[in-house]
C-alpha cells in the first residue's frame, strides 16, 4: 500500500495547493563538465572519450550483476528504463558531486533516467543507498505512479540522494526511512513532479511508513505541490522523528512544507518565494495540520502568495492537534495573511502550546483581493488557541489588522491569548499592539580638516528605536571641490563613494563608522540612512551636512631660518636664537633645538670650517609652534672658549617634510673668547691674565727697595 486512506485523501487536497549533517560529501567540482568514474567502479554506457571501458550498457543489467556494495558509475547519456535496485549500491552518474541547484543546463553531459513506471525502485533486500549525480526525469505519459526514487517496499535507512536533477515525474521522491541511520537530501533540483499519479505533486513525500532521522538541506524546489509532505503512516497517530528541513528554496510550490505526524522537527533558513507575489494558486509556504510535536519553524523568508505564510491547523488528524510548536524569527511579506492560527475545526484545541515570537510580517493583503478581515489581510491573526504566547512581533502594511485576535479569554485585551512586546498599527481588539517607533539618527565626523594622507570615521548615534533592530547604512561621499576653500556649499550630487558599509543596530546608542583612508585633496562628507523592519520611516544624514563633511588638504612644506643672538661672545657672557617659521598652513609642530659646543676654533678668531662632531650639548629644549612666525630660543650662559653652534629641526604631524637647521650654519654659529682688560699705553690692550703678572711682579720689586739694608 503506497499510503493510507487519510494520507491518499492528504495528498489529493495537497493536489491543489492548501491554505543532518552533510558531512562526507564528495569535493564538488567548479564546472559541470562529465566527471570521470572513480577507481573501481563498474562503468555503465557506451564506449567514449567520457566512458572508458563500459561493462554493461544498461543500468538494470549493472545492478543485477554487481555484487552488494559495488559502486556503479553510469556515463552520460539517455537511458529510456525503470531500474530495480535490489542490493545496497552507490550509484554515481556524470555529473556526481556537483551540486544540481543551479547550472547543468546541457543534456549531453547528463546521465539521464527515463521511464513512464519510474526511475530508481528500493525493492528486494536493497535498504540504503546513494543516488548521486543523475537527471531523474518522468515520461510524457506515465503508466500509474511515475516517481524519480521509490523506496516505500523496506523500512531502509541511511539514504544519501545527493546532487540529482528530479523533475516532472509524479512524486519526485517517495520513501520511508526507519531512521537507525541518518538519511540525507541535499544539493538536488526537485521541481514539476506532478504527473499524474495517486500521489502526483510531490517534491519529496513520507508514505507508507515512517521517515525518520531525515535531514533535507540547501535543495532548490519548484512548481511542486507541495515541496515536501510528511504524511507517513497516515494514522493520526504514529509520527515521523528527527526532521530537519533547512536552507532550501521553494519557488512556486503549492506548499513549501506540509507538516503532518511528525515529532522533533526543525524548519529554518529556507527561502520561499512566487514569481507573482499575488498567485491565486499559491498555499500556505507552512501548511502545519495535526499530528506534529516539539516544531520549531525559524529563520525562514517568505515572500508572496494568496494564502498565509504560516497556517497553523488541525484540519488533518485533529483528533491528535499538534503541540510544543514555535514559529519564530520569520520574514513574510505580501502573503495574505503572515502568521495564521486557524479556528479549531472540532471542539478540541486547534494546538498547545504554542509560542509565535520575533516574525516581521509587511505587506500582508497587499495586492490581493481582500474585502475584509475575515478574507485576510491580517499580520499576526488568531482565530482560534489558548495560552498561547504572542511576543516580540512586528507587523506593518497589512490590509486588514496587523495584529488581530478573535479569541475570548483572560488573556491580553479579553482574548484567550497573552501578546507582549508586539508592534503594529492596527489592532483588534485594541491593545494587543503598540504603535511604532520613531527613530533618529545624529551623526559627527572625527575632523571636520583633515590632511592627505590621514583618515577620517564618524559616530552615528540612533534614538528612539524602541529596542528594535535595524541596518545604518553608510557612505563616504568625495572628492569634490571646495567653494573658495570651504566645504560650506559644496556639491555632492554625483559624487564617487570612497568607502560604504553597514551596520547592525539593535537598539539605541552609538554607532561607530569605521576609518577610511584619505588620499587626494578635497571635500568629503558622510551620508547614512537608518532602516529596519518595525521603523515606519527611514530616518538620513544628508550629504554636504557640516557636522559630517571635512576638507582634506594636502600636507604642507614648512621651512626654517634662524639667527644667532651674536657671532662672537665673551666667555661669561650668553647666547639665545631667533627661528623664523614659514609655510606650516597653520599646522602645529615643535622646534627641537641644542646648543653645540664648546670646540676649538680651526682658525684664530674664527669658527668657519669647526668640526662638531661628537660635540657636547652646552643646552637643549623644544618649543611649541602653532604656525606661521618667529620663535625665541632662551639663552644660554657660556662658561667656556671655543665655537658654539645652534642646531634645530621643526617635525609635525601634519608637515610633508621635517625641516631643519644644519649644525655650523655660519648665521648660527658664535665664538666665544676670554675676557680682556684695556690697559693704556702704546696703542694696544693687555689681556687682564698678563696684566695681573706684570702687577704681581711689580709688587715684589717695590718691596724689596723698601727692605732695610744691613750696616756693612
Amino acid at each position: 500500500m503506497r499510503f493510507g486512506r487519510l494520507g491518499r485523501c492528504a495528498g489529493a487536497f495537497l493536489l491543489v495547493g492548501i491554505g543532518a549533517a552533510t558531512a562526507g560529501l564528495p569535493s564538488r567540482p567548479a564546472a559541470a563538465d562529465v566527471v570521470p568514474p572513480p577507481a573501481g567502479a563498474v562503468v555503465v554506457g557506451v564506449a567514449s572519450a567520457t566512458c572508458p571501458a563500459p561493462a554493461f550498457a544498461t543500468i538494470g543489467a549493472a545492478v543485477a550483476a554487481v555484487p552488494d556494495g559495488s559502486i556503479v558509475y553510469v556515463c552520460a547519456g539517455l537511458y529510456a528504463e525503470s531500474v530495480p535496485i535490489t542490493k545496497n549500491l552507490t550509484l554515481l552518474g556524470a555529473q556526481f558531486g556537483v551540486d544540481a541547484r543551479t547550472g547543468r543546463a546541457d543534456p549531453a553531459e547528463e546521465s539521464i533516467v527515463s521511464s513512464p513506471t519510474g526511475e530508481f525502485t528500493y525493492a528486494g533486500a536493497a535498504t540504503t543507498g546513494v543516488i548521486d549525480g543523475f537527471t531523474l526525469r518522468g515520461a510524457a505519459v506515465p503508466v500509474g505512479d511515475d516517481d524519480g526514487i521509490l523506496a516505500v517496499t523496506n523500512a531502509g535507512d541511511g539514504y544519501t540522494w545527493i546532487d540529482n536533477i528530479i523533475t516532472a515525474n509524479t512524486t519526485g521522491i517517495n520513501f520511508r526511512a526507519s531512521g537507525a541511520v541518518p538519511t540525507l537530501i541535499n544539493h538536488n533540483r526537485i521541481t514539476g513532479n506532478t504527473a499524474p499519479g495517486s500521489s502526483s505533486g510531490n517534491g519529496i513525500f513520507f508514505t507508507s511508513g515512517v521517515a525518520s532521522n531525515v535531514t533535507i538541506s540547501d535543495n532548490a524546489f519548484a512548481g511542486n505541490r507541495p515541496a515536501i509532505n510528511t504524511t507517513g503512516v497516515g494514522d493520526g497517530v504514529t509520527r515521523s522523528q528527527n526532521l530537519t528541513i533547512a536552507g532550501n528554496t521553494s519557488v512556486d510550490d503549492g506548499n513549501f512544507v506540509a507538516l503532518f505526524l511528525a515529532q522533533h522537527v526543525e524548519i529554518s533558513g529556507n527561502t520561499i518565494g512566487r514569481t507573482n507575489p499575488n498567485d491565486p494558486a499559491a498555499g500556505s509556504a507552512m501548511f502545519v495540520s495535526g499530528g506534529n510535536d516539539d516544531v520549531t519553524i525559524a529563520n525562514n523568508t517568505i515572500d508572496g502568495g494568496s494564502a498565509s505564510g504560516v497556517n497553523l491547523n488541525n484540519i488533518f488528524y485533529s483528533a491528535n492537534p499538534s503541540s510544543g510548536v514555535r514559529i519564530a524569527d520569520n520574514t513574510i511579506t505580501r502573503r495574505l495573511n503572515g502568521v495564521r492560527v486557524a479556528a479549531s475545526s472540532t471542539a478540541g484545541p486547534v494546538a498547545t502550546g504554542v509560542t509565535i515570537s520575533g516574525n516581521q510580517v509587511r505587506d500582508a493583503g497587499v495586492g490581493d483581493p481582500v474585502s475584509g478581515p475575515a478574507a485576510g489581510g491580517n499580520g499576526i491573526w488568531l482565530q482560534g488557541g489558548a495560552q498561547f504566547s504572542v511576543t516580540g512581533n512586528v507587523a506593518r502594511g497589512s490590509v486588514s489588522t496587523d495584529c488581530r485576535d478573535e479569541t475570548t479569554g483572560g488573556g491580553t485585551a479579553g482574548t484567550a491569548n497573552t501578546w507582549t512586546g508586539d508592534i503594529g498599527v492596527t489592532s483588534f481588539p485594541a491593545g494587543l499592539c503598540a504603535g511604532p517607533p520613531a527613530p533618529s539618527i545624529t551623526g559627527v565626523i572625527s575632523a571636520t580638516s583633515v590632511l592627505v594622507g590621514g583618515s577620517l570615521h564618524q559616530t552615528v548615534t540612533v534614538t528612539g528605536t524602541g529596542g528594535q533592530p535595524g541596518t545604518l547604512a553608510w557612505r563616504l561621499l568625495g572628492p569634490v571641490a571646495p567653494v573658495s576653500g570651504s566645504c560650506a556649499g559644496a556639491d555632492f550630487a554625483g559624487a564617487p563613494v570612497l568607502a560604504s558599509g553597514t551596520l547592525p543596530v539593535t537598539g539605541d546608542g552609538p554607532y561607530a563608522v569605521p576609518d577610511t583612508a584619505v588620499a587626494s585633496a578635497g571635500c568629503y562628507s558622510f551620508t547614512d540612512t537608518l532602516t529596519g523592519f518595525a521603523y515606519p520611516t527611514s530616518p538620513s544624514i544628508p550629504a554636504g551636512d557640516p557636522g559630517n563633511t571635512a576638507l582634506a588638504r594636502t600636507a604642507p612644506t614648512p621651512a626654517i631660518t634662524g639667527v644667532i643672538s651674536a657671532t662672537s661672545v665673551l666667555v661669561g657672557g650668553s647666547l639665545h636664537q631667533t627661528v623664523t617659521v614659514t609655510g606650516t598652513g597653520g599646522q602645529p609642530g615643535t622646534l627641537a633645538w641644542q646648543l653645540l659646543g664648546p670646540v676649538p676654533a680651526p682658525h684664530k678668531g674664527s669658527c668657519a670650517g669647526a668640526s662638531f662632531a661628537g660635540a657636547p650639548v652646552r643646552s637643549g629644549g623644544a618649543l611649541a609652534v602653532t604656525g606661521d612666525g618667529p620663535y625665541a630660543v632662551p639663552d644660554t650662559f657660556i662658561s667656556a672658549a671655543g665655537c658654539y653652534s645652534y642646531i634645530d629641526t621643526l617635525t609635525g604631524p601634519g608637515y610633508a617634510t621635517s625641516p631643519t637647521i644644519p649644525v655650523g650654519d655660519p648665521g648660527n654659529t658664535a665664538l666665544a673668547g676670554p675676557r680682556i682688560l684695556p690697559v693704556t699705553g702704546a696703542g694696544s690692550t693687555i689681556p687682564l691674565s698678563v696684566a695681573g703678572a706684570s702687577l704681581v711682579a711689580l709688587g715684589w720689586a717695590l718691596r724689596c727697595l723698601a727692605r732695610p739694608r744691613r750696616p756693612a
